[in-house]
């Protein structure tokens, strides 16, 4: 269950280029390792941290616009 994005976002209309920073604060509703949310395929993802700043392996699915996430352990 999402409760709050925070999103930082930069436009530079000289290269076309977008590059954010988007915190998502979440409870989850069952015990979980994985984590999917949806990103428009016109974006790329360069990397995915926790809160401690450790990085959180994620796979891009075109098909479906979404992007998962691995975490290291199960959230309760």
């Amino acid at each position: 269950d999402v409760e709050h994005y925070s999103i930082e976002a930069e436009v530079n209309p000289r290269t076309q280029s977008l590059a954010a920073v988007v915190r998502v604060k979440f409870t989850p509703l069952e015990e979980t390792s994985l984590l999917q949310f949806e990103l428009n395929n016109g974006l790329n993802l360069a990397r995915v941290t926790d809160t401690g700043g450790r990085q959180v392996p994620a796979s891009r699915l075109q098909q479906d616009s979404s992007v998962r996430l691995s975490l290291p352990s199960v959230l309760p």
